[in-house]
């Protein structure tokens, strides 16, 4: 095991270990361990690299594999193999099209995430797009725009967009614009009964306008409210509520009561 390594470029081949990495260039198209920290302008890993404790750069690059036990901070990551963070990951712009998994929180700017992503705690992001399957603790977010199969906790937003494809699961849910819709409506019914049922279960929605489909909720509050065909709702508070015939609500009530 050496002590850290320093240098303008780092580059791995084949199989190295090292105490320490800081350099200007990290790139491992082979095999590499990091007993400790990492710091380095940028990191390139088309190959396997694992890293006992931080790792600090300016640009993450992962077509390979890349496991971190503690934090991750970085101004831009692109993660098209797999990154495992076991602390918090911080970034700037993260875009995320493989499989990322962290078992802290989640801050940025703007975030795209799509294949799988599981979210241990707290996601706190500016604008959050996300597609395929993702699992969040909390969330907050100015924008959540998302499709596919999508479960959180709390997740608080200026907008809400979701298009369900398979299950999905809200806590609760507060935002200034709700919007949630089912994928397969534009297809046949043979192939939504393929693809399975589209659906958000959520607790509690509450927002100022909320345009539903393909949702089965507790609550629903807001000023305006919208509910299509496949919208299942226990109770609805709202000034204005404009229901499809064959939408479910058992029970309406102004808005001013909620």
């Amino acid at each position: 095991m050496s002590d850290t390594a320093r240098g303008d470029r780092i580059s791995v081949s084949g199989t190295s270990n090292y105490d320490s990495v800081d350099c200007g260039t990290f790139d491992v198209s082979g095999k590499a361990t990091v007993s400790r920290d990492v710091r380095a302008d940028d990191v390139d890993v088309s190959g396997k690299a694992t890293v006992g404790g931080d790792m600090e750069s300016q640009d993450v690059e992962a077509t390979g594999k890349l496991e971190v036990d503690g934090s991750t901070a970085a101004d831009q990551l692109t993660i098209s193999g797999k990154l495992a963070v076991g602390g918090n990951l911080d970034g700037h712009d993260v875009d995320a099209s493989g499989k990322l998994s962290v078992d802290g929180s989640l801050v940025a700017a703007d975030a795209s995430v799509s294949g799988k992503v599981e979210i241990d705690a707290l996601t706190d992001v500016t604008d959050l797009t996300v597609s395929g399957t993702a699992a969040f603790d909390d969330v907050n977010a100015e924008t959540f725009t998302g499709a596919g199969s999508v479960t959180a906790g709390d997740v608080r937003a200026d907008s809400f967009d979701l298009t369900v494809d398979g299950r999905s699961a809200v806590d609760a849910l507060t935002a200034t614009d709700v919007v949630v819709r089912d994928s397969a409506q534009s297809g046949s019914f043979l192939r939504r009964l393929l693809r399975g049922d589209g659906v958000l279960d959520v607790g509690t929605v509450e927002a100022e306008t909320a345009d539903l489909d393909a949702t089965r909720a507790d609550t629903v509050a807001a000023e305006t409210v919208t509910l299509g065909p496949d919208a299942e709702v226990g109770t609805v508070y709202a000034d204005t509520l404009d229901a499809h015939a064959d939408a479910t609500v058992d029970e309406t009530r102004d808005y001013a009561a909620y």
